[in-house]
């Protein structure tokens, strides 16, 4: 078997492209393992690989990303709901207990960093060099051990909740670009891929137009939302400059203008209707984009 003699329990998928691979930890490790009372570990280190389908933003499409991950797994509670210590081939009750007051490894994920290249039949990393499979698979077992480091794994498990904070605060933002393009716009989503808008951007041609009354002014045809944002808008710069005593030459030079009146109305209407939707729409990219890249990102230790 040679570098692969490490390796147990090659399960391939059923329904997915990939495979699931095993290995134990290492005596040295600072990880207790659960043990039978035979003295058999119970814990090991299980190691997933997929090749994903083609992402709907796979830049090229010849490179397919491959998922990998990396998991404590104990083979018992695999099995059982539980642990039954009375079970011969459960782990001791003894060994549980000392393995939980011992740094446990941390599972890790990667979503963006491998692929496998079709043009020339390797995998490669995101910066397109090739990496062999098994190093793939080393690289994420020696980074799975090094989070039992006490200050290595207190560092990534600080910045693992900080990035998990902050891409908890994508969705929201993304949820109210999207009602503010509603509510201001007129304008709603309505992907073909029902994946869009989780883990892929939207595109141009989602972004739709609500079926609301459409209302002409001055011959300029917007949707209902927009004529009532601007009188909205028209009406609370009126509050705000006479509550406060302010009267703006300009103003003043607008609204004695009939011209100028109407060529400031059509313009303003227009910039609801054409540039602001684009403003927002470009947000809400930009948070499925952030969160996608958060969530997915992987630590490494210097």
């Amino acid at each position: 078997m040679g570098k692969y003699s490490e390796y147990v329990e090659f399960n391939p998928f059923s329904k997915d492209i990939g495979f699931s691979i095993q290995r134990p930890y290492p005596e040295t490790s600072k990880y207790s393992q659960p043990v039978t009372q035979d003295g058999v570990p119970d814990t090991y280190a299980l190691i997933s690989i997929k090749y994903g389908p083609v992402q709907l933003n796979s830049k090229p499409a010849h490179r397919i990303p491959i998922s990998v991950g990396v998991f404590v797994h104990s083979r018992y509670i695999s099995k059982h709901l539980d642990y039954n210590f009375t079970d011969k081939e459960c782990p001791t009750e003894e060994s549980v207990l000392a393995s939980k007051r011992t740094p446990r490894p941390i599972d890790l994920t990667s979503f963006n960093e491998y692929f496998y290249d079709h043009q020339i039949d390797v995998f490669v990393d995101n910066k397109g060099k090739i990496i062999e499979g098994i190093k793939i698979i080393n690289d994420l077992y020696e980074l799975h051990l090094a989070t039992v480091d006490k200050f290595k794994g207190l560092v990534l498990r600080w910045k693992m909740a900080s990035v998990y904070k902050t891409a908890i605060l994508c969705r929201p933002l993304s949820d109210l670009f999207k009602w503010l393009l509603k509510i201001i716009c007129g304008r709603t989503f309505e992907p073909n891929d029902d994946m869009r808008g989780i883990w892929a951007e939207y595109r141009q041609e989602d972004l739709k137009l609500l079926k609301t009354e459409r209302i002409d002014v001055f011959g300029y045809k917007a949707s209902k939302n927009v004529i009532v944002t601007f009188c909205v808008l028209l009406l609370s710069l009126y509050v705000s400059f006479y509550s406060f005593g302010y009267s703006p030459r300009f103003l003043k030079g607008v609204v004695k203008n009939n011209l100028l009146s109407f060529a400031f109305a059509v313009l303003a209407i227009s910039i609801l209707d054409h540039i602001v939707p684009r403003i927002l729409f470009y947000f809400v990219n930009l948070m499925i984009r952030l969160e996608s890249r958060l969530r997915t990102m992987r630590f490494k230790f210097k």
